[in-house]
């Protein structure tokens, strides 16, 4: 193991770095999002009686957070337990746009770009030459590459930490075997 103090000191240095935005930012997303996917996993665990959450871990280990939400969505129907409109959007919008965002970031490497603050998705066909300073167009693509602007990527992140806070309520819910929904939701749906 290495020295506990220079650990530090690369952290240090590392999260100060050209590259701290990016950090935060990601960090910010992938944080809430993993808590809204646990407590999406707990609710399921609450709606099928299920004490023995050991055993309910292994049983949902592996399936990712669209699945999940589909299934709960099942489960709720078998148990004869409603989901209200005001979760059922949620996790609709959760599922539509949050879900394939997650898989985005997921399976894909991101360049900070240092002229404009956005990330850029770094594809094999679709490198962002110019945010890595060089003009290279012979034979390559002549498509942009793909990039998330840091305020978007915030504002997801800003959305996720309000579900999560939306769902601690659902928990509440299930608990006390309620209709599932949230009463004065704190997260905003998209205006229409």
């Amino acid at each position: 193991m290495r020295d506990h103090s220079f650990l530090e000191a690369e952290r240090a240095r590392i999260f100060s770095g050209g590259d701290r935005e990016l950090y935060l930012h990601v960090g910010y997303f992938f944080t809430w999002y993993n808590n809204v996917e646990w407590k999406i996993t707990h609710i399921m665990a609450i709606v099928m009686g299920d004490k023995d959450f050991s055993a309910f871990a292994l049983l949902v280990s592996g399936m990712d957070a669209r699945r999940k939400v589909r299934r709960l969505k099942s489960l709720c129907k078998i148990k004869n337990l409603l989901i209200e409109q005001s979760l059922a959007d949620r996790l609709k919008l959760f599922e539509d746009k949050l879900c394939p965002l997650r898989n985005k970031l997921a399976h894909n490497a991101l360049l900070n770009d240092e002229q404009q603050p956005r990330f850029h998705y770094m594809q094999l066909e679709r490198l962002p030459w110019k945010a890595l300073g060089m003009d290279i167009s012979d034979g390559l693509s002549k498509q942009p590459p793909d990039h998330i602007d840091a305020i978007t990527l915030f504002e997801e992140g800003c959305w996720l930490h309000s579900f999560s806070d939306d769902l601690t309520k659902v928990i509440y819910c299930a608990t006390k075997q309620e209709p599932l929904g949230i009463k004065s939701p704190v997260s905003p749906l998209p205006r229409k």
